[in-house]
């Protein structure tokens, strides 16, 4: 797209943004309209959407056509993003076991797929507007399949008779998202460019840091429901920050880009257990309907995606990447931690929720 438009990396990145503000400026007001329509419906029909737009990404003629396409997208995942979490935080509260950090793997899995494939259809020289197309009706074929076995009751939550204790934990919710987003969106955004700068490694090389990263995503999160339910989620949190800090620790001090694809290895293991336990508790918090504590959670997240990469490019370029990483991603990760021991003090889930105890 950016050969076809000739444009530079600057207004590229601009372009890009677009996906991320959309979502922002969704978020808040997506999480009422889902819980207006219901789970079920928001998923299945804005899933749909998201599908059949993904061709006009081909199409785009200019770079502002390309943005607004984006925001379009970033505001329609939005509603898919909060009904499906609606959907697996239902199975979870009638589940004896944990369950809800597999849906999240599976959302990683997806992601690697979704890059292999494009790489792939890339290197078969297939056109982006069928690549696109192809992925759309796999999608819309797909939702169709998962719509029959969805969940058409969405549970209300609880009287809560105080509702001035509403706002506190909304607030919360939304900074304890934010500071979450840091910590998992600066070491992937800026992996590559660590490798590629630091470490002088090679295109091929370089990119190993992502990979790593997205690596230990998955393994985490198809293992974090068993650490869920034997430690308990508190203690989870606990232990992933920790693991987190110890991977930072390992790539800002790195000697070797081998060294260095380790810790990003180490992040990704710890960063794969915040957000599903996040969603789950944003979607159970006693007298917040679902939608809305999904929605607000999820305007803290998004904004924190938006603002990691540039915030860690301006540090980086008065000090170096190393110190920006660590500082940025560390900040964050000592926030998070402190401001989810606020949030449990401010109203934990209702008694009735599974989260393996």
């Amino acid at each position: 797209m950016r050969d076809r438009l000739d444009i530079g990396l600057g207004v590229l990145g601009a372009v890009l943004l677009g996906t991320g503000l959309g979502g922002l400026l969704a978020s808040a007001a997506g999480g009422a309209l889902v819980d207006r329509l219901g789970s079920r419906r928001s998923c299945v029909a804005a899933g749909v959407l998201l599908s059949l737009g993904l061709p006009l990404i081909a199409v785009a003629s200019t770079p502002v056509a390309l943005a607004g396409i984006l925001v379009a997208l970033g505001a329609v995942d939005v509603l898919t993003d909060i009904g499906m979490n609606v959907q697996a935080a239902q199975v979870q509260r009638e589940s004896s076991a944990s369950v809800m950090q597999r849906f999240h793997g599976a959302w990683s899995v997806g992601a690697l797929t979704g890059a292999a494939v494009a790489s792939a259809a890339a290197a078969a020289e297939v056109s982006l507007g069928w690549q696109l197309l192809a992925t759309s009706a796999v999608l819309v074929s797909t939702i169709a399949y998962a719509s029959r076995h969805l969940s058409a009751r969405d549970d209300p939550p609880a009287p809560q008779p105080d509702g001035t204790r509403r706002a506190p934990v909304l607030v919360l919710l939304a900074a304890v998202a934010l500071a979450m987003a840091i910590v998992e969106g600066a070491p992937g955004e800026w992996a590559a460019v660590f490798g590629a700068d630091v470490h002088d490694a090679g295109p091929g090389v370089a990119g190993l840091g992502y990979l790593a990263m997205s690596a230990g995503m998955v393994t985490g999160r198809f293992t974090g429901d068993a650490a869920t339910d034997r430690l308990g989620p508190e203690r989870v949190l606990r232990v992933a920050l920790g693991l987190v800090g110890v991977g930072l620790a390992v790539v800002v001090l790195s000697p070797s880009i081998a060294v260095a694809i380790a810790g990003f290895a180490t992040i990704g293991l710890g960063v794969s257990v915040l957000f599903p336990a996040l969603y789950l508790s944003a979607a159970d918090r006693e007298g917040i309907p679902a939608g809305l504590g999904l929605g607000v959670m999820s305007t803290g997240a998004r904004f924190g995606f938006l603002v990691s990469p540039p915030l860690v490019g301006v540090i980086a370029g008065a000090t170096s990447l190393r110190v920006a990483l660590g500082l940025v991603v560390g900040s964050a990760a000592i926030a998070a931690l402190t401001l989810e021991a606020a949030l449990s003090r401010a109203g934990r889930p209702e008694a009735g929720a599974v989260q393996g105890r």
